[in-house]
């Protein structure tokens, strides 16, 4: 009997120092939870201490946890969790990082019965300092969450990677000799730290040529960005090569990579003229890219240096104009092609040329509609039918009118000739022309109306390239005579 009481004694008294024990982590942890406003407050398990005495209870005191960490991973181990658990939880909080940044994670069931967690720091930027891990269980798939415990580490600079493991693999890849460029790349790894924007700097023989690349996002922790020589004065010799990249904890860090060798003798922009009226030619402009001001200059034995201004006309295409009034018919002309860079003009396209100016316009047909033209007089559906009255009064916009044209048993193709109404179909509406001249394909002369805000019919591009504007052309062929 004493035997028994003694027993039940000291049962109390474990339980009431197991209580005691509870009550003190309880308000340990509601402090804790009401310390961090941006964590949630959840009730201790009230069940993890039973209200009567059983003496098949060994341990009532709460779970055990334990932390190792090593060259950037954290072990989590929890030993005490009851047998009937669906599930264990982590909330992982970096203490004095700003709001509290925390993160969850689930423990995996061991054979003895202990739960563990495997995380990497990388998660919370490799920072060290104080981390708290609360311990969360859930009874069944439908029960809350749970609260049962806490405790805390440290992080040293030791446990950290080293600072090798913590960059991203850097390359230069896709070296391409024929259009002298490569690609710069970066790729996070499993312990690198997460990049938030990157970008390089290039440059030949010396930094006077350097030029700024932003790397670009193109997957999921994957970077790259395209050096051109274009932008460096398409110099051949070593490039070297410099990557800043910032991450996403705001350190800076800056890599230098190796040096690549271009050769670019072979490469320039690439200059192209034709007449574009009686007293323009037109020059195009491909393959320039690069930073600074475009500018063409033209002279010939007769006339001095004659500047023209350079405009974006697509996309890598470029021209200028040149007035034609003041060259003599038939005389070399020669032209070169600057880009100017830090106030330093470097020259990297020349043309020479033989002016040879086309017949002046001819005179404006005076605005006038003939009984059965029904378009809008001006637009250039009018015009062509004035030039060409075979052609239908119901064929709508310009863009239209080979495929109208084509339904109504007309022939229509891709080879211009004289009679011929030539078809653009870039633009809103469309443009259309009657071809009065050929020379080529890429070289013809038209009448036209609503022409540049031109209402009447002339011709006022002289000889040109029909196929470098206004979109796709097709030509619609006037009916054979029977």
């Amino acid at each position: 009997m004493k035997q028994s009481l003694l027993f039940l004694a000291i049962c109390l008294t474990l339980i009431s120092t197991s209580q005691a024990s509870q009550v003190q982590a309880m308000t340990m942890q509601k402090d804790m939870f009401n310390s961090h406003p941006s964590l949630p407050y959840i009730t201790p398990n009230q069940t993890l201490f039973p209200k009567t005495l059983s003496s098949t209870i060994q341990n009532p005191l709460l779970p055990t946890i334990d932390s190792h960490c090593s060259d950037g991973y954290l072990t989590i181990s929890i030993q005490g969790i009851s047998t009937h658990v669906h599930q264990v939880s982590l909330q992982i909080a970096l203490e004095q990082a700003e709001n509290h940044k925390y993160h969850w994670y689930k423990a995996e069931k061991q054979a003895d019965g202990s739960y563990i967690a495997h995380l990497s720091l990388k998660d919370y930027h490799y920072q060290t300092g104080d981390y708290t891990v609360y311990l969360y269980n859930q009874e069944t798939v439908n029960s809350p969450l749970t609260a049962l415990a806490y405790t805390q580490f440290s992080v040293q600079p030791e446990q950290l990677p080293q600072a090798e493991k913590l960059q991203p693999n850097l390359k230069i890849e896709q070296i391409d000799p024929i259009s002298a460029t490569y690609q710069l790349s970066l790729t996070e790894t499993e312990q690198s730290k997460i990049v938030q924007s990157a970008q390089a700097i290039v440059w030949s023989k010396d930094e006077t040529n350097a030029h700024t690349y932003p790397l670009t996002l193109t997957s999921p922790g994957k970077w790259s960005t395209l050096v051109d020589s274009r932008h460096h004065q398409l110099f051949s010799g070593h490039y070297h090569n410099q990557i800043t990249i910032t991450y996403l904890d705001h350190s800076q860090e800056t890599y230098y990579l190796r040096d690549v060798q271009l050769e670019t003798e072979h490469l320039t922009a690439t200059l192209k003229t034709t007449p574009l009226s009686a007293d323009t030619y037109e020059f195009l402009i491909s393959d320039t890219k690069g930073v600074g001001e475009l500018q063409l200059v033209s002279y010939s034995e007769t006339v001095a240096p004659v500047w023209s201004t350079v405009t974006q006309k697509d996309n890598g295409l470029y021209h200028a104009l040149l007035s034609t009034q003041a060259f003599v018919a038939n005389e070399s002309v020669h032209s070169e092609l600057y880009r100017t860079i830090g106030g330093n003009p470097f020259k990297i396209a020349e043309l020479s040329f033989t002016m040879d100016k086309p017949s002046k316009k001819e005179s404006p047909i005076l605005l006038s509609s003939s009984v059965d033209n029904t378009y809008p007089v001006g637009q250039c559906t009018w015009g062509a039918k004035e030039l060409a009255p075979w052609a239908g009064n119901n064929w709508g916009n310009a863009k239209d009118w080979s495929q109208t044209a084509q339904a109504f048993g007309f022939k229509i193709g891709n080879q211009p000739k004289i009679g011929a109404i030539i078809c653009w179909e870039g633009g809103d509406y469309g443009h259309v022309a009657v071809v009065t001249d050929v020379q080529s394909p890429t070289n013809i002369q038209v009448l036209e109306s609503n022409f540049d805000h031109h209402m009447n019919i002339s011709n006022y591009r002289g000889w040109f390239d029909p196929t470098i504007c206004q979109g796709k052309v097709s030509y619609i062929y006037p009916p054979e005579k029977p």
